[in-house]
């Protein structure tokens, strides 16, 4: 009999580090886990940065599949919405999403549609604000003191961000269509959301600001590391990636 795979119960977070060398594994090596179709994605970025963010981003994703859903998942192809947002098919049950920024790459995955993103604290122009964001946010980074602008301006970022994503439409519509005021509400034309999804923002390691949100969450859990070479460790127990 046909074993029944559990469903995803919680709304999870992982972090990997993306920049640091294997000395493993080469990255050719690392390429043969993935699908054609992904290998070619992270292989058309041209900085090797770039390639690597992307790649540990498949790697782990992968990963993790494997663990909720077994092996006959971590090979199967994703389904991509119109705005290029991957899913498995057939799991409405699991809903993952990546971002990667710096050295880091994060995955959330949850029951639930969800979305994550995460930028790097840098000094801002409060011009940036009023091209992006509503005037209620603009309003809002400007009253802060100094010092509490830029944190301010990019917990804004990636909350907007991540709340795109978990809808799946991306940066299509932009960003002025709807409001997040921090610790408030995300509001369209002045009227709150009648339920709003569950969010999770913090500064992750001193430099990053990390945000994610899952509709109909009740708890999205803390950031768990895991290491390149555990991440490798459960993709090697399979054959890779099917040739």
């Amino acid at each position: 009999m046909k074993k029944t795979l559990a469903p995803v119960t919680k709304t999870r977070i992982f972090a990997t580090p993306a920049l640091i060398g294997n000395s493993n594994h080469s990255f050719e090596d690392l390429l043969g886990f993935l699908l054609p179709q992904r290998k070619a994605r992270v292989l058309s970025f041209h900085h090797r940065d770039d390639r690597l963010r992307a790649l540990w981003g498949e790697l782990l994703s992968r990963s993790i599949i494997r663990e909720h859903l077994g092996e006959a998942f971590q090979n199967r192809q994703y389904g991509v919405n119109e705005c290029g947002k991957p899913y498995l098919e057939s799991r409405e049950d699991f809903h993952f999403n990546v971002t990667h920024c710096g050295e880091w790459v994060f995955l959330i995955v949850s029951p639930f549609s969800c979305g994550i993103d995460c930028e790097k604290l840098k000094p801002i122009n409060l011009k940036m604000g009023r091209r992006y964001f509503t005037p209620e946010e603009a309003d809002y980074i400007e009253s802060l003191p100094k010092d509490q602008q830029s944190l301010a301006f990019f917990r804004i970022w990636t909350l907007k961000e991540s709340y795109l994503k978990m809808l799946g439409i991306g940066l299509t519509r932009g960003m002025k269509f709807f409001s997040i005021i921090p610790d408030q509400s995300i509001g369209f034309d002045g009227k709150a959301l009648e339920q709003e999804p569950f969010i999770y923002t913090i500064q992750w390691q001193g430099n990053y600001v990390l945000s994610a949100m899952a509709a109909k969450a009740k708890k999205i859990l803390a950031p768990i590391i895991r290491s390149q070479d555990e991440v490798l460790s459960v993709l090697s127990k399979t054959n890779g990636a099917d040739k």
